[in-house]
C-alpha cells in the first residue's frame, strides 16, 4: 500500500466513517495571469442507489455500489502522467461513503470493502477509480474531488469536480416498525424518596428502515404517536407535548415525532407492580389526529414499587477488596523519624449488601443498612477447620411479632460460657421453606433459662400470606458476639464511598476488620434494614452470610521436604500462607499419589491412594502429613515428570513432594520456602528406610538478604535426626518501595543437601490502609494535609489534634484569648488519614467524650466520625479545620 492509502482509516459499514487527507488548493499564477489549470471529469455507472438498510459490506457487483471514474487532464487536453494524489470526500456520510481499488501490496486488507468519508486516491496516467456505497439513510450525497498538478509551472494548478448521488428508499414513508423503550424501567410510588417518573421513547421507521418524516397535513404539523396507560388513572399519568406545542396529560396523550422519535413521560400513581404502556401509530397516513385506521402498536413495561426494603443479599467478599491495616507498637520520636515496626496488625475487607423492594427494584439511595458480625464463642478452630459456634442449634422458635425465642435443646446459659446480655441472635429463616420473614438478627435483652430468652426488638410476623405462620421449633440459630471481627459502616471509606447507606443501585457497603493471625476462622456477617410498616410494626429485613477471615491473594502452598525416601514413612509439612506471609488456618489439605509404578502403594495418615490429610492447617498455617509408601522399585531412574510423587492441594493451590525410590539418605528442611521474614528452619536427616540419622553435622551457607543467627545453629543432628537453624533478615528482605530475597543451602557432612528460599515483601505493593508514609520516600506520590486548629475565646479549653498514621501533632494550650495554629505533613497519595482531637484543660469541662461544652467541630475536608474523631482521604491536597468553642 502506498503512503497515501496507508493513512486511510478503516471502518465497518455500520459504525461510521473517518477522514484521512485534506482538500486541494487552487493554483497561483499572479494577480493578472489566469490559472493554467486542467480539468477533472467524473463518470459514474449510475447516480442512484437503493438504501442499504442491512449494512451489506461492499463487494464487486453489489447493488449498493456504483463505480466512478476520475479523469484528470491538463489544460492542453493531455492526461496527467505519472501517479499523483487527488483528495476525495463525500458527505453526508450517513447517506453514502466511498471505497478504493484493492491494493495488492496489502493482502490482509481489501480496500474495496473499507468505507471512507475522505482521503487521498491515486490518479495514475490521468485515471483513478472510487466506489460509491449507499448506507442506511435515504437522501442525496455529494462527491467532491480536488487535485493539484505539481508538474512544470506551465501546467501547475488546482482542479476540482463534484457529483451528486441519490440514495432511494424503495418503500413509502409510512410507519412500519416501532422501537419502544422506557428509561428507567423501575420507578417508585410518590413520597418514597426515589425516582417517580420514566422517560418514554418511540422510534418510528418505515419499511425501508428510514425514520418517518416529521408529520404534517398541508403546512400544519400533526400528531402521529399515541401513548396510553393500559389501566386506569390510579396506575399513573402520562405527559407529552402536542404538535401545536401545547402540553397534554392523562392516561392517554398525543404527540409527534421529530426525526422519527416521539417521546412522553410516565409518572407513577398509587398502584404497585408492572404497568404496561402502549404506543400506537397509524400505518395508513402517519397521522393520529384524524383517527387511526391501520394501527401499529408496541408495549413496554415499567415496574412501580414502594421502595420499601423487602430483601437483602450480601455479596461474596472478593480478594481484591482486602487491604492491610497496621497496629503501631511504638510512637514516633521527637526527631520525627518513623520507628520501624513489623508488618503485623489486621486486614480490612469491603463487604456489600444489596437491597430490593417487593417488586425487585433497588431501594432508593441513602436507605440505611446496618452491618454486624459474630465470631465467638467458637470452638474447634483451627484444629477442626474454621470452627463451630458453641451456642447454636436447629430447633429455634422465634415468637412471631413478639420478643420471645425458645429452643427445646438449647444451652443458652452453659454452652461456650453462656449467652451474654447484648449478644446477637441470628435466626436462619431462609433455610426452612415458608419462614423467610424470620431471617433475623436480634440483640439479646433477657436470658430466661437455658432454652428461653428475649430480644430487644420483636421478630417479624411471618405473615406474607395474610396470616401468621408458625412452623414451630424448626429454625437453625446461632448466638454470639464479635471478638476478633469488627464492622465499620459509618462515614466514608478510603475510596470515598459513604458506608452504611445504599447508593443508586441499592448497594450499601461496610468495612470488616479482623486480625491477620486468625485467617481462616469462621464468622457470620449480617446486614439489616427497616422494611415496610403497618403503622405500629416495622419489619426488619435481614441477610446473613457465613464466611471465614480471608487472606490476601495470591496465597501459596508449599510441601517440604522436596524429596522423601520411598518404602517407608516420612513426615511432610504442608503450609499455606497468603501474599504477605500470614498463615491460613483451619484449611483441610487433599493429597494424591502419582507414578508409583506397578506394585507401588502409598498412604497419608493411613488413607490409601488419595484423600485428605487428617489435620487441617494450624496456627502456623501448616499441617503434617505422615506419608507411607511400599513396593517401590530399587532404581531412581525416570524423568522429573514421571518420578513417584505425592501431590498436596487446597483452595486451588498445589505442590508436590518427590519420593526417592532407590533408598538413599535425604536431608529435608521445613519450611522449604519463607515469605516476608526470617524463620527457624527444622532440618531432618533420614536414611534410606526413613529412619533418623543422628550425630551428623549440618552446615549452612546463606546468600542474599538473609543470614544465620550467631549461635542459632544448625548443628549436629540429635537422636531424631533433627537440628535447627535460626535465619534472620539482614535488613533488605522487606521494604517500602522495594523488596529482597535470599537463599540458605544446608549441607550434611555426609553430602546430602536441602535449600530454603526467602522472598521479601514490598509493603507499598500491599495496598496498605492507611498507606505508610515511608512508601512516598521510595518514589511514591505524596499529598499534603493541612490542619488548622483554632480556639475561640473566651474558651478555657485548649486543643490537640493528632493523625493516624502519625504525621500531624498540632496543639494550642488552654487560655482565654482566641488562638490559631496551622500544621502540615505529607502522606502517601490516597491515604485515609484519621484525626483525633483532645481538649486540653480541666476535667470534666474539657472532656470530649463526656459531651461537655465547649464542643469540638470539624469542617473543610474532614468527615466527622464520632466525638473528637474525623477522617479525610488524600486523593489530593486537603485542608481540615478543627475548632474548639
Amino acid at each position: 500500500m502506498n503512503a497515501f492509502n496507508k493513512c486511510l482509516v478503516a471502518l465497518t459499514a455500520s459504525i461510521g466513517l473517518a477522514s484521512c487527507g485534506g482538500g486541494g488548493g487552487s493554483g497561483s499564477h499572479g494577480a493578472f495571469e489566469p490559472p493554467n489549470s486542467g480539468t477533472l471529469t467524473l463518470t459514474a455507472t449510475s447516480r442512484q442507489l437503493p438504501v442499504n438498510s442491512g449494512d451489506v459490506i461492499p463487494f464487486n457487483g453489489s447493488p449498493y455500489q456504483v463505480e466512478v471514474d476520475i479523469t484528470w487532464r491538463r489544460s492542453n487536453g493531455d492526461l496527467v502522467q505519472g501517479t499523483l494524489p487527488a483528495n476525495v470526500a463525500i458527505n453526508p456520510v450517513t447517506v453514502a461513503a466511498f471505497s478504493t481499488l484493492d491494493d495488492p501490496s496489502t493482502p490482509d486488507v481489501n480496500e474495496t470493502t473499507v468505507l471512507l468519508g475522505s482521503g487521498p486516491v491515486n490518479i495514475t496516467g490521468g485515471h483513478g477509480t472510487v466506489f460509491i456505497n449507499s448506507r442506511r439513510t435515504a437522501g442525496t450525497a455529494t462527491l467532491s474531488v480536488t487535485a493539484t498538478d505539481t508538474g512544470s509551472p506551465a501546467s501547475a494548478g488546482s482542479v476540482s469536480a463534484t457529483m451528486t448521488f441519490t440514495v432511494i428508499n424503495a418503500t413509502p414513508p409510512l410507519p412500519a416498525t416501532i422501537a419502544f423503550s422506557a428509561t428507567p424501567t423501575g420507578i417508585y410510588t410518590q413520597e418514597t424518596g426515589g425516582r417517580t417518573s420514566s422517560a418514554l421513547s418511540a422510534v418510528v421507521r418505515d419499511g425501508g428502515g428510514q425514520l418517518v418524516p416529521d408529520p404534517v397535513a398541508g403546512n400544519t404539523a400533526v400528531n402521529n404517536v399515541k401513548f396510553e396507560i393500559v389501566g386506569n388513572s390510579t396506575y399513573g399519568t402520562l405527559t407529552a407535548v402536542t404538535a401545536s406545542g401545547a402540553g397534554n396529560s392523562g392516561t392517554s396523550v398525543l404527540t409527534r415525532t421529530v426525526r422519527g422519535v416521539g417521546g412522553a413521560a410516565f409518572s407513577s400513581g398509587s398502584v404497585q407492580g408492572p404497568i404496561q404502556i402502549r404506543v400506537t401509530v397509524d400505518r395508513a397516513d402517519n397521522n393520529v389526529d384524524n383517527g387511526i385506521s391501520d394501527p401499529l402498536t408496541s408495549t413496554t413495561t415499567i415496574t412501580v414499587s414502594d421502595g420499601k426494603l423487602a430483601k437483602l443479599s450480601i455479596s461474596n467478599p472478593i480478594v481484591d477488596a482486602i487491604v492491610q491495616g497496621r497496629v503501631l507498637t511504638d510512637v514516633v520520636p521527637a526527631s520525627g523519624t518513623p520507628v520501624v515496626f513489623p508488618a503485623n496488625g489486621f486486614y480490612q475487607l469491603t463487604v456489600a449488601a444489596k437491597g430490593t423492594d417487593t417488586q425487585g427494584n433497588p431501594v432508593p439511595a441513602n436507605t440505611v443498612i446496618r452491618f454486624g458480625a459474630i465470631d465467638a464463642p467458637l470452638s474447634g478452630f483451627p484444629d477442626f477447620g474454621s470452627g463451630n459456634f458453641d451456642i447454636s442449634g436447629s430447633d429455634g422458635n422465634p415468637a412471631e411479632g413478639l420478643t420471645l425465642f425458645t429452643a427445646p435443646t438449647g444451652h443458652f446459659t452453659t454452652a461456650g460460657g453462656g449467652t451474654n446480655l447484648g449478644d446477637t441472635l441470628l435466626v436462619f429463616g431462609n433455610l426452612v421453606p415458608g419462614n423467610d420473614d424470620l431471617e433475623s438478627a436480634r440483640t439479646v435483652s433477657t436470658i430466661n433459662s437455658g432454652t428461653s430468652l428475649n430480644v430487644s426488638v420483636p421478630f417479624n410476623r411471618n405473615d406474607a400470606t395474610g396470616n401468621i405462620v408458625n412452623s414451630g421449633n424448626v429454625l437453625p440459630y446461632v448466638i454470639g458476639r464479635a471478638r476478633d471481627a469488627s464492622v465499620f459502616a459509618t462515614g466514608t471509606n478510603r475510596d470515598g464511598v459513604i458506608l452504611g447507606v445504599t447508593d443508586e443501585n441499592g448497594v450499601a457497603s461496610a468495612v470488616l476488620t479482623y486480625p491477620l493471625n486468625k485467617l481462616g476462622k469462621g464468622m457470620y456477617l449480617y446486614a439489616q434494614g427497616d422494611g415496610a410498616s403497618n403503622g405500629t410494626f416495622i419489619k426488619k429485613v435481614t441477610a446473613i452470610q457465613g464466611m471465614a477471615f480471608a487472606g490476601i491473594a495470591p496465597a501459596k502452598l508449599t510441601s517440604s521436604p522436596e524429596d522423601i525416601p520411598g518404602n517407608g514413612t516420612s513426615a511432610v509439612h504442608v503450609c499455606i500462607i497468603d501474599a504477605l506471609g500470614a498463615p491460613l488456618q483451619g484449611i483441610f489439605v487433599d493429597f494424591a499419589f502419582t507414578n508409583l509404578g506397578a506394585g507401588g502403594t502409598g498412604s497419608v495418615d493411613g488413607v490409601a491412594s488419595s484423600g485428605t490429610v487428617a489435620a487441617p492447617t494450624g496456627g502456623d498455617g501448616c499441617t503434617i502429613a505422615s506419608v507411607t509408601t511400599s513396593g517401590l522399585g530399587t532404581v531412581t531412574g525416570g524423568t522429573a515428570t514421571n518420578k513417584p510423587q505425592v501431590v498436596f492441594s487446597a483452595i486451588g493451590l498445589s505442590d508436590f513432594t518427590t519420593i526417592t525410590a532407590g533408598g538413599s539418605r535425604s536431608l529435608t528442611a521445613s519450611p522449604s520456602a519463607v515469605r516476608g521474614s526470617g524463620a527457624t528452619i527444622t532440618l531432618t536427616l533420614r536414611d534410606a528406610a526413613g529412619n533418623p540419622v543422628a550425630g551428623v553435622l549440618i552446615n549452612a551457607v546463606c546468600t542474599g538478604d538473609v543470614t544465620t543467627v550467631p549461635g542459632g545453629g544448625p548443628g549436629v543432628t540429635n537422636a531424631q535426626g533433627v537440628t535447627t537453624a535460626r535465619i534472620d533478615d539482614t535488613g533488605g528482605l522487606n521494604g517500602f518501595g522495594e523488596s529482597g530475597s535470599g537463599e540458605c543451602k544446608f549441607t550434611a557432612a555426609s553430602g546430602e543437601t536441602a535449600t530454603v528460599t526467602f522472598t521479601g515483601v514490598d509493603q507499598c505493593n500491599a495496598d496498605l490502609s492507611p498507606p505508610d508514609p515511608r512508601c512516598s520516600t521510595s518514589g511514591g506520590t505524596t499529598q499534603t494535609l493541612t490542619v488548622n486548629v483554632s480556639r475561640n475565646g473566651p474558651s478555657t479549653c485548649g486543643l490537640t489534634v493528632t493523625s493516624n498514621p502519625t504525621g500531624i501533632i498540632c496543639s494550642i494550650p488552654s487560655g482565654a484569648a482566641a488562638a490559631t495554629l496551622t500544621c502540615t505533613a505529607p502522606f502517601a497519595q490516597g491515604a485515609n488519614v484519621g484525626l483525633n482531637a483532645q481538649k486540653v484543660g480541666a476535667s470534666p469541662t474539657c472532656d470530649i467524650t463526656a459531651g461537655n461544652a465547649p464542643v469540638v467541630q470539624f469542617s473543610g475536608g474532614c468527615v466527622p466520625l464520632s466525638a473528637g474523631n474525623a477522617s479525610t482521604n488524600l486523593t489530593g491536597p486537603q485542608t481540615c479545620n478543627v475548632i474548639v468553642n
